[in-house]
């Protein structure tokens, strides 16, 4: 049996509810593809809340839709609460959380000052001059450089070669890092092969991890639920939600939490005590272009040249591209996870007024229908179009 640590925090208590949350509807989309994923609601919820800040009339009313009304507030409240306490001797580790938001802006392009100063002091997002116009790779290996930094290498060659350009004026990133114990730590000995069920396939026996110790648990919608707590020590209150499909399949539980978010799940995890717990190890990275899945959802009119961000430049711009990276590793010990996402905000080539070249037929003329080849189907002369 494996012991929990004497100050194990007790159940998360569930947050208060919240109207189409953003984080299941991205989720509604994002689960069409096939096979294991992850994706950190958190980190595209921050980018895109920073470039919100610039964002003007259809613009920002779109961005609002599906984002949420609060979206702005949620993501300052987040960035304040990410603080690790001190760690004390001869104690578990305590959960290590950090958020990082930082602007890259191209250094021939004038920015508004209240956007900076927005984002700056309130996103913790200073921002740093590259030269997207002229060196526009060396621009997004740096900028790639620094997510690696943030997320302690688990993020690498978050953008690609393709995302930026020389049209490319701004580049908005956010990067999460998170590494906590369990509150009940698994026993490492008695890991061991076990039945797995697959959705869709035939049962096959994975490494999986056994602990007693505090937990909730509950059902919720055709779905077994158990929360497993992290060791806190003070700090931020985590916990891991898995839901087990039992009497509903695991697509018809993707549905529902796309329908109704997190909380009712939550709320039904209404039993707390001592669990046996069976969990298996995983990792699992998955990377995600996400300009489709936003626009699904309602925001397709950041990602148009009729984009208004006006308040974050006199620059026309538009979305380009959201491009998000996450991984998480599980073992005996804790999760161990990282993401990254990046808005990359290119300008909006004007449309150039072109004279049109102007022929008028105002005469007696001769017409030819012809095919590719220069044949003449039909032929004929017209000298006065009204006669008849």
């Amino acid at each position: 049996m494996t012991t929990a640590y004497a100050d194990a925090p007790a159940a998360r208590k569930a947050p208060p509810p919240q109207p189409a949350p953003f984080a299941a509807r991205l989720d509604g989309q994002l689960a069409k593809r096939d096979g294991n994923f992850l994706y950190s609601p958190a980190s595209i919820q921050i980018a895109l809340a920073m470039t919100r800040e610039g964002a003007r009339g259809a613009t920002l009313a779109a961005m609002d839709h599906v984002l949420g009304a609060d979206a702005t507030k949620a993501a300052k409240a987040l960035i304040a609460s990410f603080k690790t306490p001190k760690q004390e001797p001869n104690r578990p580790t305590v959960p290590e959380l950090s958020i990082a938001n930082r602007l890259f802006g191209d250094r021939a392009t004038k920015f508004e000052q209240a956007f900076l100063d927005i984002t700056s002091n309130d996103y913790r997002a200073p921002v740093e001059s590259v030269d997207f116009r002229n060196a526009y790779d060396a621009a997004r290996k740096h900028i790639n450089e620094w997510v690696a930094n943030q997320t302690h290498d688990k993020i690498k060659d978050l953008i690609a070669p393709p995302d930026v350009g020389s049209d490319t004026r701004m580049v908005l990133v956010n990067a999460i890092y998170m590494k906590a114990a369990w509150a009940t730590p698994f026993e490492p000995s008695l890991t061991k092969p076990a039945p797995f069920a697959i959705a869709g396939a035939a049962s096959k026996k994975v490494d999986t991890m056994h602990m007693q110790g505090a937990a909730s648990w509950g059902a919720h919608d055709g779905a077994r639920t158990v929360d497993l707590p992290y060791y806190s020590a003070g700090g931020p209150q985590l916990g891991m939600l898995v839901l087990v499909p039992d009497g509903k399949s695991l697509a018809d539980i993707e549905a529902s939490y796309a329908a109704e978010g997190l909380t009712p799940f939550l709320t039904a995890t209404s039993n707390h005590g001592l669990a046996a717990v069976s969990l298996p190890k995983f990792e699992v990275g998955t990377s995600f272009e996400l300009a489709d899945s936003l626009s699904q959802i309602g925001m397709g009119l950041a990602f148009s040249a009729k984009a208004d961000f006006t308040g974050m430049s006199k620059v026309a711009t538009h979305i380009s591209a959201v491009v998000h990276k996450a991984w998480a590793k599980v073992d005996e010990n804790g999760t161990e996870a990282a993401a990254a996402t990046a808005v990359i905000m290119n300008e909006t080539a004007v449309a150039v007024p072109v004279t049109p070249h102007e022929v008028r037929v105002d005469r007696s003329f001769l017409f030819f229908i012809h095919d590719a080849d220069g044949n003449v189907l039909f032929g004929g002369r017209i000298v006065d179009p009204s006669a008849k």
